[in-house]
């Protein structure tokens, strides 16, 4: 496979340049991505802000890289730091920043601000496995161990009670997704409009293997890195499309115009994908 140059990615990664997918996906239909962004180093975290229309990377490699349309990624942020997981709120980034072993919040710019939270029960929280953001502001986090913690727009910092430990999460609307290491399978928790959990968590379906990283797309299905390929699932579980990545998954991310492009990232490597428009068989 050739790699692209390093000037042309952002200008590519937006584009309409690749075939689309076709509109009517038969289920199981397996493929490569349609595009390949680079080689970039180390991937552990990546996020789309609908409001730069820009795709943040973070890697161990390079740090902090902001990749806009037309314009070559530019690395943001402090010199010398390792971010493990990465969430968005707003225009703004939430970032488990390694190094310094906080949770902290960083501006478009790739500036620290605020400290959100350091420790919990004497545990940094630095290494987070996972984190996202709710609409409210709230902060979903997933400990070094993967416990499920809960950041309140008022600053608490409380551990939620789920089945198993977890390796990977995801908010969709008023809903928490999880991957469960032990249940092997997705499990949702509802959340009321302020981020606060509400009930008990709930099995959506059952899987062979616990995914290491998830997305939702613009359809509300869910994107599960399983292994060295992602698989597609209406929340039904029924199985709609999968793409082989050659290595194991380490992050989704869904954005673009009207959320149709899903970007997908191998420790080393990222890839895009347009997303079909409906799950007809």
């Amino acid at each position: 496979m050739k790699l692209l140059p390093q000037t042309l990615l952002a200008a590519l990664f937006l584009g309409s340049g690749c075939a689309m997918i076709g509109e009517r996906v038969p289920t199981e239909r397996t493929q490569a991505p349609n595009l390949f962004l680079g080689r970039l180093g180390g991937v552990t975290a990546i996020g789309w802000a609908a409001e730069d229309e820009a795709l943040w990377i973070a890697t161990r490699k390079s740090g902090l890289e902001k990749w806009v349309q037309g314009r070559p990624p530019v690395k943001l942020g402090p010199r010398g730091r390792s971010f493990t997981a990465l969430g968005i709120e707003g225009s703004n980034l939430i970032l488990a920043d390694s190094t310094q072993g906080r949770i902290m919040r960083f501006d478009r710019n790739g500036t620290p601000g605020a400290v959100l939270a350091a420790t919990f029960r004497g545990t940094p929280l630095g290494d987070a496995r996972d984190l996202a953001v709710h609409s409210s502001g709230a902060v979903f986090l997933l400990d070094a161990k993967g416990a499920l913690l809960h950041l309140s727009t008022d600053g608490r910092l409380e551990a939620v009670p789920i089945p198993a430990s977890a390796t990977c999460l995801l908010v969709s609307g008023h809903q928490l997704f999880l991957g469960l290491t032990k249940q092997s399978g997705i499990w949702a928790l509802e959340l009321n409009a302020d981020g606060q959990p509400r009930g008990a968590p709930w099995r959506c379906f059952a899987l062979e293997s616990s995914p290491a990283a998830m997305g939702v797309d613009h359809e509300g299905a869910l994107l599960l890195g399983l292994g060295n390929h992602v698989q597609r699932y209406t929340r039904a579980g029924e199985t709609r499309q999968r793409w082989d990545l050659g290595a194991p998954v380490t992050a989704i991310a869904v954005g673009g115009a009207k959320g149709r492009m899903a970007f997908l990232a191998t420790d080393n490597d990222l890839f895009r994908v347009h997303l079909p428009s409906s799950y007809g068989q």
